[in-house]
């Protein structure tokens, strides 16, 4: 019997559930799904390219697991890194790397002869028992409502790589400067940026893919354009999750709110499809690109009201409140619009939980631009928050935009932002 390791570097929530798709595909084949690179004949390893640190610490695990494999095992990368800079994986492992980003996993049923093809399995999917890590801390009951995790691959994928070359991997960088180390590494001062959570959550897959056209981001060049599962499908598998007794579910995709945008349905629909169950329970919804809360405000906010019980916390990454940069960012809303709709949120469904992304240093900002965004943030006051510093990444738009913001520039004003912290986040 033919044996795979699967290994998780780097990512988000949606690379976590692919590492589960990926598990089932390999053991549907016939693969034995081995926890120790040495002792597999397909050693692949899902890497994350978002930002210059994400691809850093990637690499850094790459190199160890290619080091690790028998010398005729395959070597597979997944994740987005392939798609966002292939060139630094083919240097670094003079071409022995097999590349296979998101939207390419079908071309591995040709490299494993797969008898179950990748699309069959995906048309099937069953992520009932994925989990996947939350961004913020739950509270004790929550914790105790999750069951299951024994059963669940990702797990396992995390286990390849030991508690230790992770804290080398991600520790010993050639960027370790203060700022870096708060702008990139939350798990390390997360009392500062974030309310950790350590749990794993049930994971509930809604799409595959991206239509945003975000300048700063590669992650649509790895996942290719956007593909909703039915809904009905969707349903099966939240009931599947509920029925195993689990009561906190993370929604993923690349973008929950545009859910639907391809096939005819939308975010909306897919709200009321769920909160129709009379279970107990509450979502985490990551990942909420803002601009669909604008498109379908009425709607959503009378839903998210009534059903406040069923809603733990939403990631809405605003990125800046400054509308030259929201426009240069292509995020497709404008930030007094937003804010208008946010406020509203708040004021309809009171204590909340809302977290965002927050970016400095984007191209062209000025010092009015990100006076802006600190006005912005005030006004919301965020649950949490996480904060990043621009970076040009190989074949994203902004890389060729001008006016770039100077590393020592982008160094002050996060720190400034991180030092008003406390003050933004209630």
């Amino acid at each position: 019997m033919r044996s795979v390791c699967i290994a998780y570097a780097d990512g988000c929530s949606r690379a976590e559930a692919e590492i589960e798709l990926l598990g089932q595909y390999f053991e549907a084949n016939g693969f034995q799904i081995k926890e120790k690179i040495e002792e597999a004949d397909i050693v692949l390893v899902s890497a994350c390219g978002f930002d210059l640190c994400s691809e850093k610490t990637s690499m850094k695990l790459l190199r160890k697991a290619f080091q690790k494999k028998e010398k005729k095992a395959q070597f597979v990368v997944t994740g987005c890194l392939p798609a966002i800079n292939r060139e630094i994986i083919a240097e670094a492992f003079d071409g022995q790397a097999l590349l296979f980003p998101a939207r390419l996993f079908g071309r591995l049923d040709e490299l494993i002869s797969a008898k179950i093809p990748f699309k069959e399995i995906l048309e099937k999917v069953d992520l009932s028992h994925s989990f996947v890590k939350t961004d913020v801390k739950l509270r004790d009951e929550q914790s105790e409502s999750i069951v299951g995790i024994d059963q669940s691959y990702n797990p396992k994928a995390r286990r390849v790589f030991s508690s230790s070359e992770r804290f080398t991997a991600a520790l010993f960088l050639t960027r370790t400067k203060i700022d870096d180390l708060i702008a990139h590494f939350p798990k390390c001062l997360q009392l500062q940026f974030i309310r950790q959570s350590q749990h794993l959550v049930p994971s509930l897959l809604l799409s595959r893919g991206c239509q945003g056209q975000c300048t700063y981001c590669g992650i649509p060049s790895a996942v290719g354009s956007l593909k909703s599962l039915p809904l009905e499908r969707i349903v099966d598998n939240f009931r599947s999750i509920l029925e195993q007794g689990n009561r906190v579910i993370g929604l993923v995709a690349t973008d929950v709110g545009s859910y639907g945008q391809d096939n005819g349905s939308n975010v909306v629909k897919l709200f009321q499809k769920l909160f129709a169950s009379d279970e107990k329970f509450q979502l985490i919804i990551n990942d909420f690109n803002p601009r669909w809360l604008v498109e379908y405000s009425d709607d959503l906010i009378d839903l998210f009201a009534a059903n406040a019980k069923k809603i733990d916390y939403i990631l809405m990454p605003v990125q800046s409140g400054s509308e030259k940069i929201l426009s240069l960012m292509k995020r497709g809303h404008k930030a007094s619009v937003l804010l208008e709709h946010m406020l509203a949120l708040k004021k309809a469904v009171p204590g909340i939980h809302i977290g965002t992304h927050v970016m400095v240093g984007f191209p062209g900002e000025t010092e009015e631009d990100f006076n802006a965004t600190l006005d912005f943030l005030k006004k919301i006051n965020f649950y949490y928050m996480k904060v990043f510093k621009y970076d040009d990444r190989p074949r994203i738009e902004a890389a060729k935009l001008p006016f770039k913001v100077p590393e020592k520039v982008k160094r002050q004003r996060l720190l400034r932002l991180i030092r008003e912290f406390h003050e933004l986040v209630k």
